[in-house]
């Protein structure tokens, strides 16, 4: 690889903070052949395992929102029909009670 495409990839680089960039970019003429290619390779390895870092914690992120989403979905479909049946046959102050028991539950998802 030539010093051109080089300085490219530092540039495009995700793995590498601005003082590092600055610090590569500025020592790239007195790379050598040889230098340029184990750097290369160096950045390439790392770039790699970001992506893969990124995208497993892409997949976290969505699993746990799956399971918040899926908490949601279980109350709405089975707490809140038990409740409301249950509220339709009390009088007003029981009612009261039970509404601001599904406000609780409703709170700790």
């Amino acid at each position: 690889m030539d010093k051109s495409a080089l300085i490219e990839m530092i540039r495009k680089s995700k793995v590498l903070d601005d003082d590092m960039r600055k610090v590569l970019l500025d020592a790239v003429s007195q790379f050598t052949p040889e230098k340029i290619d184990k750097i290369v390779a160096i950045l390439q390895r790392a770039e790699n395992k970001y992506e893969g870092i990124m995208i497993d914690l892409e997949n976290k992120k969505r699993a746990i929102n799956q399971a918040y989403l899926e908490k949601v979905d279980n109350f709405f479909r089975k707490v809140v029909p038990v409740v409301v049946r249950n509220a339709e046959g009390k009088d007003k102050v029981s009612e009261e009670a039970d509404i601001d028991k599904l406000l609780s539950e409703l709170d700790n998802i």
